[in-house]
């Protein structure tokens, strides 16, 4: 990439502005067709079998939403139960088996997985990032789409994590939608967003909407955030069926896995609807580059945007 540096006159850089990023973060994002509730331990030796596969040769691995105890289905009592059965504490037993290989493999690993909140019944739609020193963090899922909302508690604004890789914020599919959820993380410091989906694609596909609009969403939001944030963006979406039960039927999730730049370039991009995984090379002097001739973050105008917290549907 050939690049002009333009230097700017600050008078004071944030702390949170301040970058710490690897000079090349190697990533990959493996785009499965794991299975249910019932399947659990399949799942999580899915996660795991991949970072036996991946994790010598990569500093970050990302798993899709839910990739654990698998997607919800339609109100069923039956399966709330089991359910919540099956959720665990953050950390708890699953990040514990995870850590012990990203230990042993010296990379870090992000994953969906359904997290027990302090109410017995109710759940939150998580993100768990561990490393090499273990469990590091957590995220919620901040909007909740379809029946989400009779599992699932809305989470709260995101935090970004200090790592050897660098600054790090998560969000959870239908987040993605939302231009805050990405601003905030970005506001925070973050240099690389993850996000994870289970997005169904919608029509014949089964879920919410039409399947070109949501292909097509899915592709244009990740590039957006990238470039309005100055971050690095990897989306990780996960494919295969889920019954959704009687009155529903069976949804297939998309895939469309991507890696794209703080430039918006797609660095790879994962087949639709087909098992894939995807490898990218995430620089620190892209970041630094762009950051300089774009500074859209240190150009930002917030004294004139109260009326985005005055203005409630």
């Amino acid at each position: 990439r050939s690049t002009v540096l333009v230097f700017f006159t600050v008078t004071t850089v944030p702390n949170s502005l301040v970058m710490q990023m690897k000079d090349v973060v190697k990533t990959v994002v493996v785009q499965g067709s794991t299975g249910g509730l019932e399947e659990k331990e399949q799942n999580l030796c899915h996660v795991l079998d991949n970072i036996k596969k991946f994790g010598s040769d990569n500093d970050l691995i990302v798993f899709p939403e839910l990739v654990i105890q698998g997607y919800v289905r339609e109100k069923d009592y039956d399966f709330e139960i089991r359910y919540w059965e099956a959720a665990e504490t953050l950390p708890g037993p699953t990040t514990d088996r995870v850590s012990a290989l990203a230990k042993e493999y010296n990379c870090y690993v992000a994953f969906g997985i359904a997290e027990k909140s302090n109410i017995p019944g109710l759940l939150y739609n998580s993100i768990a990032l561990v490393g090499p020193e273990g469990f590091v963090g957590s995220s919620r899922k901040m909007h909740l789409a379809s029946i989400e909302k009779d599992y699932f508690l809305l989470g709260e604004e995101s935090n970004v994590f200090d790592t050897k890789l660098g600054k790090i914020g998560m969000m959870i599919c239908y987040d993605l939608f939302f231009p805050e959820t990405a601003r905030i993380l970005a506001l925070k410091g973050a240099e690389i967003i993850i996000h994870i989906a289970a997005a169904m694609g919608g029509g014949e596909r089964g879920g919410v909407g039409v399947s070109e609009d949501k292909r097509r969403f899915f592709d244009t939001a990740g590039v957006c955030r990238a470039i309005e944030n100055q971050v690095h963006y990897v989306g990780g979406d996960r494919v295969g069926t889920h019954y959704m039960g009687p009155k529903l039927g069976t949804w297939s999730p998309m895939g469309l896995a991507k890696i794209v730049n703080n430039y918006g370039v797609i660095l790879a991009q994962a087949k639709y609807g087909e098992e894939d995984v995807i490898f990218g090379e995430l620089t620190n002097a892209d970041l630094m580059s762009g950051r300089s001739v774009y500074p859209l973050l240190l150009d930002r105008n917030p004294k004139n945007y109260s009326r985005l917290t005055k203005y409630e549907m």
